[in-house]
């Protein structure tokens, strides 16, 4: 089912080629026989998640969607990035500009809690792209009491390798988060609609 996209929105086949890039690596790990071609199927999907980039280097949900949405840029390019680390082939240009779109994004003020829990997620891809913003992440830090726990925790990821203090502080938060049972473990927050 994962080599097997329908043409859709930049978010349904980011998040079908996540797992897609993925399974080659766990499928030669493991001795298992993909069907045929999956690097093709890959490149495929990168390729209709790049049609999908508008002129100021964000996404947008259509190949012709007119605006870019800051969350699914953040998304696409976590996927294409994880996509280019396994191998396949991501124009560097694409990702140069859906970095420079994010930090554009990053340099809006807005007082909703809900752009600060996609400047999180933005934060976050930045770091995994090797791209931090250690100035808006101490920025975010200092507003972590009206982040969403799913946010707290996006940052700390964030900041593990730039700011470990910090991360290591969130982190001990989170944990208060916590019900642990003998079979697993949940995060409960009631965050009502806005998110």
């Amino acid at each position: 089912a994962l080599l097997n996209y329908p043409y859709g929105c930049t978010e349904q086949l980011t998040s079908r080629t996540i797992p897609l890039v993925a399974l080659v690596d766990l499928a030669h790990d493991y001795g298992i026989v993909l069907p045929h071609e999956p690097g093709k199927k890959a490149d495929e999907a990168i390729r209709k998640i790049l049609e999908s980039q508008r002129n100021d280097g964000g996404f947008g949900y259509w190949s012709d969607s007119g605006t870019s949405d800051p969350w699914l840029s953040a998304y696409a390019l976590f996927g294409l990035g994880i996509a280019k680390d396994r191998g396949r082939f991501v124009p560097k240009d694409a990702l140069d500009r859906g970095v420079r779109y994010l930090r554009a994004e990053l340099a809006k003020k807005s007082p909703a809690a809900v752009q600060l829990s996609v400047n999180t997620f933005v934060l976050d891809v930045l770091t995994v792209l090797g791209s931090p913003d250690p100035g808006y992440m101490a920025r975010a830090f200092e507003q972590r009491k009206s982040l969403p726990v799913f946010s707290r925790a996006l940052l700390a990821h964030a900041m593990a390798k730039t700011q470990p203090k910090e991360a290591a502080e969130l982190l001990v938060d989170l944990e208060s988060h916590l019900r642990a049972t003998p079979t697993g473990a949940t995060v409960v927050e009631n965050l009502g609609s806005e998110y």
